[in-house]
């Protein structure tokens, strides 16, 4: 008898949804699909002829292809985290007579948001349609779903009736992406790599950090590299961080780097944009022990005569710095010479504390010349700082 009352409720509830006088199509808006082989430097053969169709499941009666390797997918299909998700809604009256009170609401739902639009008509005339499309950036990755519910009514003084569906999809990550932090002289660089986890190539509009606080930040990629990724292929980004004042403690303890922000776009021009978490240097810092500012420079300097400059030298360590020892290497000057000594060892240098010296320089042609080869050590730790293109010089 059990058995016999539940078959009896679910017939009669399939009998009432089967019954009711309006129908709700809903459909992803997306752009085609196209299959592509890979094709290594210095293959052979035609391309276009190696292209393969797309697996699709059709529908009786609808072609969803362009061409033999062009076609729409009749499901959800993939959703990227951080491109738009379009998606067309309708409502169309397959009854023989006209329904009043027509409301639509549409709910896009995930873990932490929800998006809702809504949709009506007083009255729904037999074979029209109240058609909605949902568009909306997808910002979580995981699960979603499209919750849908339709209320009409059959005589405009009846009561209201409704039907509610529900669609649920993934959204994942359009790239898989390891940073790694590399300590460098007076700050590090983050070497990122970013990997294309989609079907399909993806060219990388631009690959850039962005709410970079309390370093100086710089790209050391080359603009004319290939901007196109293959599908599973790995692509390298380097970014320079360096501290603006290393005399601050507070801007060379900072640990937070910012948020890489990725733009890209499919074949077809569908666009994408999202960015990853907080990446932070993790590292040591590897300061220089000591900093270097030159004074007392002239205007210009004289072929053939020499001319004194002042090198200061600024202990940035919190530990004073026992005898140490500037040392210029005439090897790494161009058109440059050290008259004189080229070594010389200073007094005691406590922490933030500086000291000065003198060179004696002789330019040896005319022209713009850059001093460098310049070398602090530290004679009881041995530890030492070297630095390049320190100052452009004008020689006459």
């Amino acid at each position: 008898e059990l058995y016999i009352w539940v078959r009896a409720t679910l017939n009669k509830r399939m009998a009432t949804v089967e019954a009711h006088p309006i129908q709700l199509r809903v459909r992803r808006l997306n752009k085609p699909i196209i299959s592509m082989p890979s094709y290594s430097a210095g293959s052979e053969g035609d391309i276009l002829s190696d292209i393969q169709p797309c697996r699709s499941t059709s529908i009786a009666g609808v072609d969803n292809h362009f061409t033999d390797f062009l076609t729409l997918s009749n499901d959800v299909g993939t959703v990227y985290l951080g491109e738009k998700f379009r998606c067309y809604i309708a409502l169309h009256n397959i009854s023989k007579k006209t329904l009043f009170n027509v409301k639509l609401k549409v709910d896009l739902k995930s873990v932490d948001s929800n998006t809702t639009i809504e949709e009506n008509v007083e009255t729904l005339d037999i074979d029209n349609r109240l058609d909605k499309i949902l568009c909306e950036r997808v910002s979580e990755s995981g699960a979603h779903a499209i919750n849908c519910i339709c209320t009409y009514k059959i005589d405009p003084e009846g009561s209201t009736l409704n039907f509610r569906k529900c669609f649920n999809f993934q959204v994942v990550t359009p790239f898989s992406i390891n940073p790694k932090i590399v300590p460098i002289d007076n700050g590090c660089a983050c070497i990122v790599n970013i990997c294309n986890t989609t079907e399909n190539s993806l060219y990388m509009k631009s690959v850039e950090f962005e709410e970079v606080e309390n370093y100086i930040y710089e790209e050391n990629n080359d603009s004319t590299d290939e901007k196109t990724i293959r599908s599973g292929n790995l692509r390298q980004y380097v970014f320079i961080f360096k501290y603006p004042d290393l005399t601050d403690p507070s801007t060379n303890n900072n640990k937070v780097l910012g948020k890489i922000r990725i733009s890209w776009s499919s074949y077809f021009g569908e666009e994408g944009c999202y960015s990853t978490d907080i990446i932070e240097n993790k590292v040591p810092n590897r300061k220089r022990m000591v900093s270097l500012v030159i004074t007392d420079v002239p205007e210009f300097l004289e072929i053939g005569k020499p001319t004194d400059i002042t090198i200061s030298v600024i202990n940035m360590s919190r530990r004073k710095v026992i005898s140490p020892v500037v040392t210029i290497d005439n090897a790494k000057q161009d058109g440059l010479f050290i008259n004189g000594v080229i070594s010389k060892t200073l007094d005691e240098l406590p922490p933030g504390e500086q000291v000065q010296t003198s060179f004696s320089i002789i330019p040896v042609r005319k022209g713009v010349h850059t001093l460098s080869g310049v070398k602090v050590l530290d004679a009881y730790t041995q530890r030492s700082s070297e630095f390049s293109d320190i100052i452009d010089l004008l020689a006459k």
